[in-house]
């Protein structure tokens, strides 16, 4: 590796590095538990990725978001239900708030320190870890028995991810001054998935398509925002409802011979 290369790779933000290796983290380890009944106790582990819009505080600073989840679930032998744990990382490229409203000019420039206008990106970044429970249905209906019905709960925390412009610096949103505008917010969370497999022979792999709800009320953990000079103490809501599509193995502890479906 030449100088240069090794040069470039210490010279990568922490938040990038960190963003990147969650998201390959999330997409070895994601998703799991489906309506597959089983004999014994069977460990499950599957892949999700999904689309979510926003509604109510959350419509009015981010838009519309995609996520990877990961979920790994155990079911008892001989019972319908499964108990996981889940985790997901959510992203996105609007930023519909104008966090640095005390900094524009009139033109509404962002002024770096050699007096050009600097391009800074803002993005939405946000995660969750839980635990829950899920539901498969031993119903004559064919319908019902490839419905999967889960509730997760547990922490959840977004902010603003503040991308600095490559060509110059902006003293002002730099280092510590950066927490005064990323409105990092956290509080319990609830997921509720419905997923539906169409699959009608699923020996080895199986997809499952669904809808889902998130809500959450967080708080900004900031002891001020520095474009208003004040602290945000107020209850900021996130719901989302959206739609995935994951993948399931069923081979993770045992050979999938062994699954009774």
């Amino acid at each position: 590796m030449t100088q240069d290369k090794r040069s470039f790779l210490f010279k990568l933000p922490f938040e990038y590095i960190k963003m990147r290796l969650f998201t390959t983290f999330s997409f070895l380890l994601f998703y799991g538990f489906l309506s597959a009944q089983k004999e014994e106790p069977t460990m499950f582990l599957n892949i999700q990725y999904g689309a979510q819009t926003p509604v109510l505080d959350m419509k009015n600073r981010f838009g519309t978001s995609l996520r990877t989840t990961a979920v790994l679930a155990y079911q008892p032998s001989k019972k319908r239900s499964v108990w996981s744990v889940a985790g997901f990382f959510q992203f996105g490229a609007l930023v519909k708030e104008n966090v640095f409203s005390n900094l524009l000019t009139p033109e509404g420039y962002l002024i770096g320190n050699d007096k050009n206008p600097a391009v800074i990106q803002l993005r939405q970044r946000a995660w969750f870890l839980g635990f829950g429970r899920g539901w498969r249905f031993n119903n004559k209906s064919v319908f019902l028995q490839r419905l999967n019905v889960d509730l997760y709960g547990g922490l959840f925390q977004h902010k603003i991810r503040i991308q600095d412009d490559p060509s110059r610096v902006v003293p002002q949103i730099s280092g510590e001054y950066r927490k005064g505008y990323d409105r990092l917010s956290n509080g319990p969370g609830a997921l509720f998935y419905f997923s539906y497999n169409p699959t009608a022979k699923p020996l080895l792999t199986r997809f499952v398509v669904g809808i889902d709800l998130f809500v959450a009320p967080t708080w900004n953990r900031r002891p001020v925002n520095f474009n208003t000079g004040a602290k945000d103490e107020a209850v900021f809501w996130v719901f989302q409802p959206g739609i995935h599509l994951g993948y399931h193995f069923p081979r993770v502890f045992k050979n999938p011979a062994s699954l009774k479906y």
